[in-house]
C-alpha cells in the first residue's frame, strides 16, 4: 500500500510538471528575435511582417519590442515593452504604437512559440489608415538563415537604406 502511494505521488508530480507552466529558469530559452513564420528581420523589412525582440533578466523581467511592418505601404508600428513574466505570461499596457492606438499586450510563453494577443484595443482618433498592432500574433524563433530570401543587388541596396 505504501508503494502505491509513492507511485501515485510520483505520477502526480510528473503530470503537474508537464501542464504548460514554464519554469523560471526556462525563460532564457526565449531570448532572441521571434517572428511570424520565423522570418528574418531583412525579410520583414522587404516583405512585411511582425517581429518580437526579447531580452530577459535573471528576475524574469522582459525587455523588448514588438515591431510590425506592412508590405506594400511600408507603414510600421512599434511598441517598447518592459514587464515581469509570471507563470509563463505577462501583460503590458501600451498607449501609442506609433499610430496613436492603445491596448494591452497579453504575452504567453508556450513551447517553442510566443503568442501575443492585443486586448482592449482602441484605435487612435487620428489613425485614418487603420494600421497598427491590433491582433493576435503567433511567433516562432528566428533562426539564422531560416526562411531567408535571396535578394539581387538592387534589392539589397534598398534594404540597407
Amino acid at each position: 500500500m505504501e508503494k502505491l502511494k509513492i507511485v501515485i505521488i510520483l505520477l502526480g508530480l510528473i503530470w503537474f510538471s508537464g501542464c504548460g507552466y514554464i519554469k523560471q529558469s526556462d525563460y532564457e530559452n526565449y531570448i532572441g528575435t521571434w517572428s511570424e513564420e520565423g522570418k528574418s528581420h531583412e525579410s520583414i523589412i522587404y516583405e512585411g511582417g511582425t517581429e518580437f525582440s526579447v531580452e530577459i533578466t535573471s528576475d524574469n523581467e522582459l525587455n523588448g519590442y514588438l515591431y510590425s511592418q506592412q508590405e506594400i505601404s511600408g507603414r510600421f508600428a512599434e511598441i517598447d515593452i518592459i514587464c515581469r513574466i509570471e507563470d509563463g505570461e505577462c501583460y503590458y499596457p501600451f498607449s501609442d504604437d506609433g499610430w496613436g492606438n492603445s491596448g494591452i499586450l497579453y504575452i504567453q510563453f508556450e513551447t517553442n512559440v510566443i503568442k501575443i494577443s492585443v486586448q482592449d484595443f482602441v484605435m487612435g482618433e487620428s489613425n485614418t489608415s487603420g494600421f497598427g498592432i491590433d491582433r493576435t500574433y503567433i511567433l516562432s524563433k528566428e533562426e539564422a538563415n531560416q526562411n531567408s530570401t535571396e535578394y539581387d543587388g538592387e534589392q539589397k541596396e534598398q534594404l540597407l537604406q
